[in-house]
């Protein structure tokens, strides 16, 4: 009967075909939409460029993630940090980042809300313009709180927050942006930098809408996924301003650049000048250069090998940064020439100077002007004198041919000053080959040239804006005076020094200054030291120690009346054929025999089994020693003598003038006789 009743139902079935495809189109569309949510939550995601919710209508009131945040403090700055979130939210309309607070948020690095509220979007000290603006929310949300009536927009990009310095300034962009992000993508992608580049979509927090340096700034940030045309950095205050009560919510974003790398500051709250102990080195140098030239597709210069001055010199290269809108010099033609000559004079008449003369400002933007540089910068042979007026085209040029140079060639630096300035204060190229030269001074030489004639010094038209120079102001001050270092920003003084325009004086000073660059004399052999040191830079000096001795061996030579503990070792594996020597420190124990099993039955305290102790320390330069056995204990027969050794390697270490003694670790070794 049941056989019979299913027959007839699936009679029905064909009697109406098209109920059962309508039946089997909803299963379908309703399996399809609801596999693809599955998959856009799990994999997916909308671009930083999304302009729609990925999520509809979902609202604050029914989300169920909570924030959570890991800081790190700064190597050279303990009141600074760099943070990682998880689910950061940003408000458009309010401008306002949201920490959403739960039982499940974690707070690495932070100790309170003070941390939090001291986050800095900007490698820059001492100034409040670039501090993060977050408020902290209890979560679950409910009830009549403000927040339930945002509609979320969900971001599963890789994001990192930034404010730009001062993007208008290649030297500003180069040491307060990109360098610290290279940095700090050297440490999150553990020194993979293409990785990070291609990870992270850099968001721009300030509110410098101009696109400056926008080619500079995306080698350091992602593709949006998808859409080849959206390939720039995002401005975060302009992307979303549409969505009104609308929240972005960030799964992965990062803020907070180092200032680790920073080597110049520009007096805010102090008198500008150099950061004293700045860790900024050869090596994130040359690795920044590196990276740069791979990012705008550039071929890397082959090392030029340097030649002694006393051999013959193949064709050198110079490159002049010029000027055509302010601090010009004004007979660059004949400084040039002067140059050149006093080089092949200095050199000999078979050392021809090849001068490259580069001016950014025709360039349509600081870009396109600093690929334009780097093109320069990178041909063979790579330039061995830079020269011109202070600007920041030549601090960027010298910082690229810092990071290109071969490790021994020789590279000369010549800044020029207007009337009234003071290089040690004013100049960020002065202070970067400063701490340079406390780690490598064999190869990069700086001189200044400063003009102290009035007659040579032209002031900028009183037309033209006072913050370039003009105004009414400059004509009434002493500018014969040197000005020393001010603090920052718009002093009127300091602004009608830099901006004067300059005829070289190119019959007495400037010639002298070039020969004393020029003829500084080449410290390569001094700074090597001894050659059985075997140094080969800064950077062996800085790190290298001795490892241990290892394979620690014990003879024991004793008679009736004296007896012999010879000990022998294998050298550390990191010698190299340095100076070095040893330090031994031996303790001979003497043991009564059977004392130990008298303790453990009459629980006696103490280490009443040691009858005797004598420590004995000698230094040795060889991988043997002989200890002479104090004859009052050879002859205790019955007993047990212990001899405890540790021994330890000392280089000394010369370098650059400097002597430092490195010790490694002292390994151990114990060995016993029976007497």
């Amino acid at each position: 009967m049941m056989k019979k009743k299913r027959k007839v139902n699936n009679r029905g079935s064909y009697l109406y075909p098209r109920l059962n495809f309508l039946k089997f189109f909803v299963i379908t569309c309703i399996f399809s939409v609801s596999m693809y949510v599955v998959i856009v939550y799990l994999f997916g995601g909308s671009n930083v460029s999304t302009t729609a919710p990925i999520s509809g209508n979902s609202t604050f009131s029914r989300i169920s993630f909570e924030s959570s945040v890991w800081c790190k403090i700064d190597m050279y700055d303990n009141t600074h940090k760099t943070c990682t979130f998880n689910n950061l939210c940003w408000l458009p309309s309010e401008e306002q980042f949201i920490f959403l607070l739960g039982e499940t948020s974690i707070f690495h690095g932070v100790t309170d809300w003070r941390d939090l509220a001291g986050l800095v979007f900007s490698s820059a000290a001492g100034h409040n313009r670039f501090s993060m603006k977050i408020a902290v929310i209890s979560v679950p949300v409910a009830g009549e709180h403000p927040l339930n009536q945002y509609t979320i927009i969900n971001e599963r990009e890789w994001v990192y927050f930034l404010w730009r310095f001062k993007p208008d300034n290649i030297m500003h962009t180069v040491h307060d942006d990109l360098l610290p992000l290279f940095y700090v993508y050297d440490e999150l992608c553990l020194g993979n930098i293409q990785a990070c580049a291609e990870k992270y979509k850099l968001i721009f927090v300030d509110d410098l809408q101009d696109e400056l340096a926008f080619d500079f700034y995306n080698l350091f940030s992602r593709e949006s996924e998808g859409n080849r045309h959206e390939e720039k950095p995002v401005f975060l205050r302009y992307n979303w301003k549409q969505h009104k009560k609308t929240s972005i919510c960030f799964t992965h974003a990062s803020m907070g650049l180092p200032r680790t790398t920073l080597w110049y500051q520009y007096g805010f709250g102090k008198p500008q000048g150099t950061i004293e102990g700045s860790m900024i080195s050869m090596s994130v140098l040359k690795r920044f250069a590196n990276f740069m030239l791979k990012q705008m597709e550039l071929s890397h210069p082959a090392d030029f090998e340097g030649v002694s001055r006393k051999e013959s010199y193949p064709s050198q290269r110079a490159l002049y940064l010029s000027r055509s809108i302010s601090r010009k010099i004004l007979n660059e033609d004949e400084v040039i020439e002067t140059t050149k000559s006093i080089f092949s004079g200095l050199m000999g008449n078979n050392s021809p100077l090849k001068v490259d003369i580069f001016n950014p400002a025709p360039n349509s933007s600081y870009s396109s002007g600093m690929k334009e540089m780097m093109k320069i910068v990178s041909r063979k042979p790579l330039p061995m004198l830079l020269f011109g007026m202070h600007s920041a085209a030549l601090t960027v040029a010298a910082i690229l041919c810092i990071g290109l140079k071969a490790e021994n060639t020789d590279l000369y630096i010549l800044e020029l000053f207007p009337l009234g300035i003071d290089p040690a204060a004013v100049s960020p190229l002065r202070a970067l080959v400063k701490a340079i030269n406390v780690q490598d001074s064999r190869h990069i030489f700086y001189e200044s040239w400063v003009n102290y004639e009035p007659t040579n010094s032209i002031l900028p038209s009183t037309k033209v804006d006072h913050l370039v120079g003009g105004g009414d102001a400059c004509p009434t001050l002493n500018l014969s005076t040197i000005l020393p270092a001010v603090e920052c920003c718009h002093n009127p003084e300091y602004l009608c020094r830099m901006f004067q325009n300059t005829v070289v004086d190119t019959k007495t000073s400037y010639p002298g200054k070039v020969k004393s660059l020029l003829s500084q004399p080449n410290p390569k052999d001094k700074a090597w030291g001894s050659s059985s040191q075997g140094l080969r830079s800064f950077r062996e000096f800085k790190w290298f120690f001795p490892a241990s001795v290892y394979h620690i061996q014990c003879l024991w030579n004793k008679t009736e009346d004296e007896g012999y503990l010879i000990l022998t070792w294998t050298s550390p594996i990191n010698l190299y054929g340095h100076l070095h020597h040893y330090s031994l420190t031996a303790t001979l124990q003497l043991e009564i025999e059977g004392m130990k099993n008298i303790q453990k039955n009459e629980d006696v305290k103490g280490d009443t089994s040691l009858k005797e102790s004598v420590d004995l320390v000698l230094k040795t330069p060889k991988t043997t020693a002989v200890i002479s056995i104090p004859k009052h204990l050879v002859g205790k027969s019955g007993h047990v003598l212990h001899a405890l050794v540790w021994i330890q390697c000392i280089v000394p270490l010369k370098y650059m003038g400097q002597l430092k003694h490195r010790s490694g670790l002292d390994e151990f070794h114990r060995c016993s006789l029976k007497l």
